[in-house]
C-alpha cells in the first residue's frame, strides 16, 4: 500500500535520488583518476 506525499514531499524524494546518483557517479568518476595516477597512465 503506497502513502499519499504532497508535492513538495515527492520533489524532495527525487532531489535526494539525483544527490545519490550523482554523489555515486563522482566516487566512480574518481576512482578511475586515482587508479590511472596510482599505475602511472593518463
Amino acid at each position: 500500500m503506497s502513502a499519499l506525499v504532497t508535492p513538495a514531499d515527492a520533489v524532495a524524494a527525487v532531489r535526494r535520488k539525483l544527490d545519490q546518483k550523482w554523489a555515486e557517479a563522482v566516487r566512480a568518476d574518481l576512482d578511475v583518476r586515482i587508479r590511472r595516477l596510482l599505475l602511472g597512465q593518463k
